[in-house]
């Protein structure tokens, strides 16, 4: 069986997006909702809101970023994004009372979405962050989360 996917022209012509994502936070399981917003047919500005489930620590996780999709016309379309955002995670710690950290973030992605049926994508995404720690060692995390996206 074959879903009908969108016209060329209505994957050009919606502007908002809103979805829901799985995936991996360097060992951590990630939840993710995001929403975006099409400045033209290929340019996007986007916001995501992410909770991480992790053995020793959980946390939020909110950046804020642009993206360009290189074909927006095509079905598969590959995409690239910046941004920045901050992340605040709480150690799991029962022995030795371990301090919250909130850390400013930056992140640079690439991804795919393919269009299921007219109003739903699926898209996965590969992100890498750096995290600006105060101890002036930052982390780099590698990331991805698998997720449906639905346009209006």
């Amino acid at each position: 069986m074959r879903l009908a996917g969108p016209t060329p022209e209505a994957r050009t012509e919606h502007r908002w997006e809103a979805g829901v994502g799985a995936g991996d936070f360097d060992g951590a399981d990630v939840v993710t909702v995001a929403a975006s917003y099409a400045l033209n047919d290929s340019l996007y500005v986007r916001a995501d809101v992410s909770q991480l489930f992790g053995e020793f620590s959980n946390g939020w996780l909110g950046t804020a970023g642009i993206g360009h999709i290189f074909m927006p016309q095509r079905r598969i379309s590959p995409f690239v994004g910046i941004g920045a955002g901050w992340v605040y995670v709480e150690p799991s710690a029962t022995l030795v009372e371990a301090p919250s950290r909130s850390n400013q973030a930056a992140y640079a992605g690439a991804g795919l979405r393919g269009y299921l049926s007219n109003r739903f994508l699926l898209q996965a995404e590969y992100r890498q962050y750096l995290i600006f720690m105060d101890t002036n060692d930052n982390e780099v995390i590698n990331a991805w989360t698998v997720g449906f996206t639905h346009f209006f």
